[in-house]
């Protein structure tokens, strides 16, 4: 399907779930692409959590585990972007609520739709299964929030499984936003450097065991929505 691909997954304490994954995730790169990487960006974990990924990754040459002190999503994503051993770079978040097989949607003819592609949970073609209400409703504010406030009409600006070619959207290196808005920023980044931007429906599979507080992270994603205007548009 592609010839070469980097799989970014960002890890805080998340080594229990990406172990109940990995053998689907790598049976189905092997299947699929004829070269790959599996990059686990483990950051703000404990040390169990890199003994487990390490144990996890041990004799695969295909995997590698790269360890950063200070937390953060965007953070993980950041290193990931820098450390890629190839300009294809799918991110997923490591519970692949997104599944992996759900790539084949960015795909056409053996090539990515664009240099940068976002999965939606939103769209009307979308498939969101099991997310709680109240989720729902807060994810529904915080889109028209932003929709409103950078005058663009994505549906779904944090779904964690996008796709980034890093010789056409290189900016995407520039990351700053090292929380939950890092997602926010790339959209940014991209209009600010005429990148084609893909929006595609997805299948999503909410998880439960999810480590996100919704009132506590919704705040800091509005605050950083603000900062990012007055850096962007103002």
């Amino acid at each position: 399907m592609v010839n070469d691909l980097s799989l970014v997954i960002p890890n805080k304490d998340d080594s229990d779930v990406i172990s109940k994954n990995f053998d689907n995730i790598t049976k189905y790169l092997q299947r699929v692409c004829n070269n790959f990487e599996i990059l686990i960006i483990t950051n703000g974990s404990n040390k169990k959590t890199i003994n487990q990924i390490d144990d996890l990754i041990n004799l695969n040459s295909d995997c590698r585990q790269i360890v950063v002190d200070k937390a953060g999503k965007g953070r993980a994503v950041k290193v990931g972007l820098e450390n890629a051993k190839y300009n294809n770079v799918l991110i997923s978040d490591a519970d692949f609520s997104v599944a992996i097989e759900e790539v084949e949607k960015f795909i056409l003819s053996n090539k990515f739709l664009s240099p940068f592609i976002i999965g939606t949970r939103r769209d009307i073609s979308s498939e969101n299964v099991n997310s709680p209400l109240r989720r729902k409703f807060f994810g529904g504010i915080y889109i028209f929030f932003v929709q409103k406030l950078f005058r663009f009409q994505f549906t779904d600006t944090q779904c964690g499984f996008k796709y980034i070619n890093l010789i056409e959207f290189s900016q995407s290196k520039n990351l700053t936003t090292y929380g939950f808005s890092f997602d926010l920023e790339l959209i940014l980044l991209a209009i600010q450097h005429n990148i084609e931007i893909t929006e595609v429906p997805v299948k999503y599979i909410h998880n439960n065991d999810s480590s996100v507080n919704l009132f506590r992270d919704s705040v800091k994603m509005f605050v950083s929505a603000l900062k990012l205007y007055y850096r962007f548009l103002n």
